[in-house]
Protein backbone atom coordinates (compact mmCIF):
# COMPACT_ATOMS: atom_id res chain seq x y z
CA UNK A 1 0.00 0.00 0.00
CA UNK A 2 1.30 3.45 -0.91
CA UNK A 3 0.14 6.39 1.14
CA UNK A 4 0.82 9.92 -0.11
CA UNK A 5 0.57 12.72 2.42
CA UNK A 6 0.74 16.24 1.07
CA UNK A 7 3.07 18.41 3.13
CA UNK A 8 1.20 21.47 1.85
CA UNK A 9 -1.89 20.40 3.79
CA UNK A 10 0.09 20.33 7.04
CA UNK A 11 2.29 23.42 6.88
CA UNK A 12 1.06 26.94 6.19
CA UNK A 13 2.82 28.39 3.16
CA UNK A 14 4.48 31.78 3.43
CA UNK A 15 5.34 34.18 0.62
CA UNK A 16 8.88 33.38 -0.48
CA UNK A 17 8.69 29.60 0.15
CA UNK A 18 10.31 27.42 -2.52
CA UNK A 19 9.22 24.11 -4.05
CA UNK A 20 10.88 21.89 -6.65
CA UNK A 21 9.21 21.29 -10.00
CA UNK A 22 11.93 19.07 -11.49
CA UNK A 23 15.05 17.18 -10.50
CA UNK A 24 18.37 18.82 -11.15
CA UNK A 25 21.05 21.08 -9.76
CA UNK A 26 19.99 22.81 -6.53
CA UNK A 27 21.62 26.04 -7.78
CA UNK A 28 19.50 26.12 -10.96
CA UNK A 29 16.49 28.45 -10.51
CA UNK A 30 14.67 26.56 -13.31
CA UNK A 31 13.92 23.63 -10.97
CA UNK A 32 12.20 25.90 -8.41
CA UNK A 33 8.94 27.78 -8.03
CA UNK A 34 8.20 30.25 -5.25
CA UNK A 35 4.98 30.94 -3.37
CA UNK A 36 3.84 34.56 -3.86
CA UNK A 37 1.02 34.30 -1.31
CA UNK A 38 -1.69 33.12 -3.70
CA UNK A 39 0.06 30.89 -6.27
CA UNK A 40 3.35 29.23 -7.21
CA UNK A 41 5.38 31.32 -9.69
CA UNK A 42 8.64 30.69 -11.52
CA UNK A 43 11.65 31.38 -9.31
CA UNK A 44 14.20 33.92 -10.52
CA UNK A 45 16.85 32.75 -8.07
CA UNK A 46 17.66 29.66 -6.02
CA UNK A 47 16.56 29.36 -2.38
CA UNK A 48 18.89 30.75 0.26
CA UNK A 49 19.42 30.24 3.97
CA UNK A 50 16.23 31.16 5.78
CA UNK A 51 13.85 30.18 2.96
CA UNK A 52 11.39 27.36 3.55
CA UNK A 53 12.04 24.63 0.98
CA UNK A 54 9.70 21.83 -0.09
CA UNK A 55 11.11 18.98 -2.14
CA UNK A 56 8.57 17.22 -4.35
CA UNK A 57 9.72 13.59 -4.58
CA UNK A 58 7.29 12.93 -7.43
CA UNK A 59 9.52 14.85 -9.84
Amino acid sequence: MIIHVSVFGQIALQAGDFRTIASGDFDNPAIWVTWCGTAWTAAVQKPEIGNNIFIDFQN
